[in-house]
């Protein structure tokens, strides 16, 4: 005959084909489970923005000095830009002026050379002295950059570019200080500079004078 004892397991183990209820052996609970996720999820996700949050503050003080950067980079480029033209325009200058200083005597012989045509030609602007006088200019133009010019009678005295070699009496008050001939041509380049100052009468004012007079520019 079976007792009770015989006829339940020991340990409280269920009959054989009968699955133990919910939570007895320690399994999770599906609820329980998916609350534990998202509540991770949710701190994962905090924790990330407050990451980006970091990012886009720095970001936004980042771009908040841009302008300022921005702003330097263009005066120096602009800077860059000034030293450039300015050691171009020193260099052209040294080179102007070594190529002036090397060819100084060469064109001192050359208007020296002028001046004589000029005498041997007088009027005669069909001579062959007048024909080579005028390829001459030609060549100091075109080698050297050097022109000649004539300063007009009337024109106003220009101590930079004229000498003054005669005075001309006159009694016209207005014409005082003025150009009244050119006794040599003078010389000159493109940029304004002189290579050689016009040799010029100029009239100077005197009351008492009747008639226009000559005198030289030594005399007092």
């Amino acid at each position: 005959m079976t007792t009770p004892e015989e006829e339940q397991p020991s340990g409280g183990e269920p009959p054989d084909g009968e699955s133990p209820p919910d939570g007895e052996l320690g399994t999770p609970d599906p609820v329980e489970v998916v609350k534990t996720a998202v509540e991770d999820l949710k701190t994962d996700v905090k924790t990330e923005l407050v990451m980006l949050g970091t990012d886009l503050t720095a970001l936004r003080n980042d771009l908040n000095g841009l302008p300022d950067v921005l702003e330097e980079l263009r005066r120096l480029r602009s800077r860059d830009a000034d030293l450039v033209d300015r050691l171009h325009s020193e260099n052209t200058k040294l080179r102007e002026g070594e190529l002036a200083k090397a060819l100084a005597p060469l064109l001192s012989g050359l208007l020296r050379l002028h001046d004589q045509m000029v005498q041997l030609a007088g009027d005669d602007k069909a001579s062959d002295a007048a024909m080579l006088r005028k390829q001459l200019l030609q060549i100091l133009d075109t080698a050297a950059g050097v022109r000649s010019y004539e300063p007009q009678p009337g024109d106003p005295f220009d101590s930079e570019r004229h000498l003054g070699v005669g005075r001309v009496k006159t009694g016209d008050k207005a014409a005082d200080g003025t150009i009244v001939r050119t006794v040599r041509l003078g010389f000159g380049r493109d940029d304004g500079s002189t290579v050689r100052v016009a040799e010029v009468e100029v009239a100077q004012y005197v009351p008492t004078a009747l008639t226009p007079g000559t005198e030289s520019a030594s005399d007092s």
